[in-house]
């Protein structure tokens, strides 16, 4: 898992190197930026997010983003508790083995006002909100010794199997320049998406590259 999370920060990491070099050979002051970020969800069970999107300077203390990314885990800690609640009842007098998988990828897609504040040196702070749509998926299996029984778990467990609801972004970072037309972004999100029965928060350590053209 670690391993995995740490795949898309190496990534950056390159990609910094390469944007840097192309960053000095500009002066111009950028009028979009192409981002990528990659980081860690937690507060329910663990997992990562990857997204992409643009970034439009509307002034320099102002810019418009359209982002389009995917959580990889997004299932609250109470259903994660509900599921092994249910799986005591499949396994009966104990003598026949019983085991399940399940998680709740997402993927989104959603506009932000991001609001930069003052530069000091190479870094500036910023707040940022967005609101947009996230599809959430469950990812469910359940086998009775050699019997696979997922339809009566996920039946007993009462889980939705897909979901398209509104989701909403709010968080916060500071912005590191490495160029004239590139800069590393380092945040945190907090966000939430109101499925039935139970919105789903989650929190986000995230960190981004962004490309200016």
């Amino acid at each position: 898992m670690i391993r995995k999370l740490l795949t898309p920060l190496w990534s950056i990491v390159i990609l910094l190197t390469a944007a840097t070099a192309f960053a000095q050979g500009s002066s111009d002051t950028p009028r979009a930026y192409l981002s990528a970020l990659g980081g860690v969800t937690f507060g329910n069970v663990a997992g990562g997010v990857f997204a992409g999107g643009i970034n439009v300077v509307a002034n320099p203390h102002l810019q418009i983003i359209g982002e389009f990314g995917r959580m990889s885990n997004v299932i609250p800690k109470t259903t994660s508790d509900q599921l092994n609640t249910v799986a005591e009842g499949f396994t009966g007098d104990g003598t026949t083995p019983f085991s399940f998988t399940a998680s709740m990828p997402s993927t989104y897609g959603m506009g932000e006002v991001r609001v930069l504040g003052k530069q000091r040196s190479a870094l500036t702070p910023f707040v940022d909100s967005g609101f947009g749509w996230a599809k959430v998926t469950t990812h469910l299996t359940a086998t009775q010794g050699d019997t696979d029984v997922t339809p009566d778990f996920i039946t007993a467990a009462d889980l939705f199997e897909s979901q398209t609801k509104p989701m909403f972004m709010a968080g916060g970072g500071v912005s590191i320049a490495a160029g004239r037309r590139a800069a590393v972004d380092v945040g945190y999100h907090w966000a939430r998406i109101f499925t039935d029965t139970q919105a789903i928060n989650t929190n986000q350590l995230v960190a981004g590259l962004r490309v200016g053209f």
